[in-house]
């Protein structure tokens, strides 16, 4: 059994987000929401910051 539980659910952009967590592991179970436009922000941000520091 895997107690105690705590189930919580978000909205985001008019969607709800249902999460578990498993208070003895602090294991998270559940999805959310990807903006490929941060993504691709973080990845690009990365790159210039890691070919600057390698010259």
């Amino acid at each position: 059994m895997l107690l105690p539980v705590w189930f919580l659910t978000y909205l985001h952009a008019g969607k709800a987000w249902p999460v578990m967590v498993n208070a003895r592991t602090s294991e998270v179970i559940g999805e959310w929401p990807y903006s490929a436009l941060k993504i691709t922000l973080a990845v690009g941000g990365r790159r210039g910051v890691v070919g600057r520091s390698r010259r």
